[in-house]
């Protein structure tokens, strides 16, 4: 069994978000979820980020970046379930403890 760090899992959710066109065409971003092939069923996506240039009414997450607002329709249960387990694994790997940095000591010579 192969285990998954928190990074591996942000970038596999990362290459399922539908980029909007107008951030790949002035190159703020590389194009994610690609477009299935005619005949093709498309493959459901584990989290689905919805865009626009307002602010969304009933969204069950929303962050404005770069001028447009990001959201997660509240209506969308799977990007919901899987929203909260991806927190869930954020506040479980929180150890909580901060390490401090090394201490550096420098002999000086009279």
């Amino acid at each position: 069994m192969t285990t998954r760090s928190m990074l591996q899992i942000m970038l596999e959710l990362a290459a399922t978000v539908r980029v909007p066109a107008s951030d790949i065409g002035e190159g703020r971003a590389a194009a994610g979820l690609t477009v299935p092939a005619a005949g093709e069923a498309p493959e459901a996506a584990p989290v689905a980020i919805s865009s626009g240039d307002k602010k969304p009414e009933d969204a069950f997450v929303a962050v404005q970046y770069g001028g447009r607002w990001f959201w997660i329709p509240d209506t969308d249960i799977r990007s919901k379930y899987t929203f909260s387990f991806v927190m869930l694994m954020f506040s479980i790997s929180e150890t909580g403890i901060k390490s401090s940095a090394p201490v550096v000591t420098v002999p000086a010579s009279p």
